[in-house]
């Protein structure tokens, strides 16, 4: 992967407090931020995610979220939440 650098300009109280956050962390400054900026990133791409179906499909989507749930969703859910990510 090519690197390229960003350049930021904050003021001294907020520089101070994102290398406090990173020492907590364990992390440098640089990888801190890049943490950061990438989860918020992911956030607002997938927040804004658009699903596109027709109406037979949208009615099938509304009956299946109104369905009580299955015995298994807790290892459903576990399945979903911990699978890998498309960006990574």
């Amino acid at each position: 992967m090519t690197s390229t650098s960003m350049n930021l300009k904050v003021d001294i109280e907020t520089r101070n407090l994102i290398d406090h956050a990173a020492r907590l962390s364990g992390k440098s400054r640089t990888r801190f931020v890049i943490d950061a900026a990438m989860g918020r990133a992911e956030y607002v791409i997938l927040d804004r995610k658009t699903f596109l179906m027709d109406a037979k499909a949208f009615d099938e989507f509304k009956t299946a979220l109104d369905e009580p749930r299955p015995q298994d969703t807790q290892r459903r859910m576990e399945s979903l939440l911990f699978r890998p990510k498309r960006w990574d």
